[in-house]
């Protein structure tokens, strides 16, 4: 569950920094892959904490 949690952070603030182009990073529309992932790794965090 940790692992996951981390993971989800990860791919979550990505997607933010790359959205908003926080840090200088040059900003690049957030595409549907990216979306999709994280909602899977966060539907995984949510089944694994019930379980």
């Amino acid at each position: 569950m940790t692992m996951i949690a981390i993971l989800s952070g990860q791919v979550g603030k990505s997607v933010l920094i790359d959205h908003f182009g926080w840090f200088g990073a040059i900003r690049k529309k957030v595409n549907g892959e990216r979306w999709l992932a994280l909602l899977l790794i966060v539907a995984a965090l949510v089944l694994i904490a019930r379980g």
